[in-house]
């Protein structure tokens, strides 16, 4: 029987601000800001994670804007709005790295929890099996208050895992094992590669010795979310037809005319073409999808072969060309989101910190993946780790 959170609605309040994406439905809001597929709709009630923040306490600042239907980071200005405003964290859709990545440009922490844990009801996003609600936040300590009020069960989520971590977690009994994919480390810009050893040195100097390992297969982590992503994207973008909301196409002569042009309409040529892509694969090549749903199955079991050795692994977050948020392709946004992508493949929960990888004046942020549902351990170590969580007392409430 799954146990009830035990973390209390006094966790968080009272006045705890938050800032949530548009990406997350709140009732009364309009939706707009996700772009013009959305313009005019004003979602009628919350999204689940939104209702459960209401019910502890927490109050809603600023009115952030995303990237169109939450691809990607251009235009997104959630974690600018974190500080902007004062806020305690903020809430956001991680579909390829996009929580993490901004959370790192901010300076701020970045976590995306494991896939199933937090319920995506009322969430307004494109590829289902890879989307999860993000939390950023100053401090480690934060994200671990709002993981536990969040990780609840939600029938009106059936994909949602029956065995949901529990908030704050079991002290480790030792040290964890911390492992470096050496492929990672293959492409990486001089600046990258001096950022990334930065962040091992780090480590290193504070007790945590980190093992380079290797995952031969590493390049096909983008190559799977490039085919299995785009398929989903455009079963989910079906529901933009000019029907029942946003803009309508004025000239057409029938009903199969009239969604055809309003679907050509309304896309920006970013997401069009991400679309176009799914609809190619869907239609034309469907054994490429298949062939990536197998690769899909098989990075998932060559990682969890690493998981049984080391506790998490260690990679690189931001990237120095392109930048996330100005990449305006499929390609620029895959090669953007690079390092961050493994973790939406795999399910699992991964988390970014400031502070550790920089290099030339530039803090490119330390990315840490544990295995599916080692959330609580993974926030207890980034707390250690986290300089924000370090005031007297803080990482004994990890």
């Amino acid at each position: 029987m799954q146990r009830e959170n035990p973390q209390s609605a006094e966790s968080v309040s009272p006045a705890f601000p938050i800032v949530v994406s548009p990406a997350l439905a709140v009732a009364g809001r309009p939706a707009d800001p996700l772009g013009r597929p959305l313009a005019g709709y004003t979602p009628p009630e919350d999204a689940t994670a939104v209702r459960l923040l209401r019910a502890a306490g927490a109050e809603f600042a600023g009115n952030p804007r995303a990237a169109e239907l939450a691809f990607g980071l251009v235009g997104d200005t959630t974690a600018r709005t974190l500080k902007e405003t004062g806020s305690a964290a903020a809430l956001g859709l991680d579909t390829r790295g996009e929580v993490r990545l901004a959370a790192a440009a901010a300076g701020l922490i970045g976590y995306r929890p494991s896939w199933g844990i937090f319920s995506r009801s009322g969430v307004i996003g494109l590829v289902p099996s890879m989307e999860a609600i993000g939390l950023v936040a100053k401090k480690v300590s934060t994200i671990g208050k709002l993981a536990a009020l969040l990780a609840v069960p939600d029938p009106a989520d059936f994909s949602m895992r029956r065995d949901l971590p529990q908030f704050p977690g079991p002290a480790p009994a030792a040290p964890p094992r911390l492992g470096l994919v050496g492929e990672c480390r293959s492409g990486l810009s001089p600046e990258e590669s001096g950022a990334l050893g930065r962040a091992v040195g780090s480590l290193g100097e504070r007790g945590f010795a980190v093992t380079e390992v290797s995952l031969p297969e590493y390049d096909l982590f983008s190559l799977v979310h490039r085919i299995v992503g785009p398929v989903e994207a455009s079963s989910a973008a079906g529901n933009y037809d000019g029907v029942r909301f946003g803009p309508r196409a004025g000239d057409a002569a029938n009903w199969n005319e009239m969604y055809l042009n309003t679907r050509s309409e309304i896309f920006t040529p970013l997401v069009k073409s991400y679309l176009f892509q799914g609809a190619f694969f869907q239609f034309r090549d469907y054994p490429a999808f298949e062939n990536a749903a197998r690769l899909r199955r098989r990075l998932a079991g060559a990682a969890g072969k690493l998981f049984r050795e080391f506790d998490f692994l260690v990679f690189p977050a931001l990237r120095p060309a392109p930048d996330p948020a100005k990449a305006g392709t499929v390609a620029e946004t895959a090669a953007a989101f690079l390092h961050a992508i493994p973790a939406a493949v795999l399910g699992a929960p991964a988390i970014t910190l400031p502070g550790y990888a920089r290099e030339g004046g530039r803090d490119f942020g330390l990315q840490l993946i544990g295995p599916p549902l080692a959330d609580a351990a993974l926030l207890r170590f980034a707390g250690r780790l986290s300089p924000a969580d370090s005031e007297p007392g803080e990482r004994e409430r990890q």
